[in-house]
């Protein structure tokens, strides 16, 4: 499992009761033996200790990440993009009550990305094997 806890902080909200500038706590999992596809983003607050959990695809996070643009990647209720220039990626959570922009520290969240990456590669990461090794492999196999 790899995970990562650090501070959060609302950028923007559509929800009366929260104000930007607001921190909160932030716990992002991967456990690739419970699902080896999803990140889960779990919020708590001194007034909700509880929090809420936001599951999302693990690509999502990564392209945020290692594909840095001027436009958020995912579609629906989660979307990110990263901004270089205030070493933040912005987190942008839709649900029926409202949304938020939320900030997450880049530096913190590249490296979870480098640890779920080295734990599972990505569907996408070339797969390389050496062909001595594969030489061997198939020797042994053949007898």
């Amino acid at each position: 499992m790899v995970s990562s806890e650090f501070l959060a902080i609302l950028l923007l909200s559509s929800m009366q009761e929260e104000s930007t500038g607001a921190v909160c706590d932030c716990k992002l999992t991967y456990d690739p033996d419970t699902n080896p596809f999803a990140v889960t983003m779990h919020f708590t607050t001194p007034g909700d200790p509880d929090g809420v959990s936001w599951h999302f695809d693990r690509e999502l996070l990564r392209k945020a990440v290692r594909e840095p643009s001027d436009r958020p990647v995912g579609e629906g209720d989660i979307r990110m993009r990263a901004d270089a220039e205030n070493s933040r990626l912005i987190v942008c959570l839709k649900n029926p009550e409202g949304h938020a922009d939320v900030g997450f520290p880049l530096d913190v969240v590249t490296r979870f990305v480098t640890e779920v990456e080295w734990s599972v590669p990505s569907p996408s990461a070339p797969v390389t094997v050496a062909g001595a090794a594969v030489d061997k492999l198939i020797e042994e196999i053949l007898g």
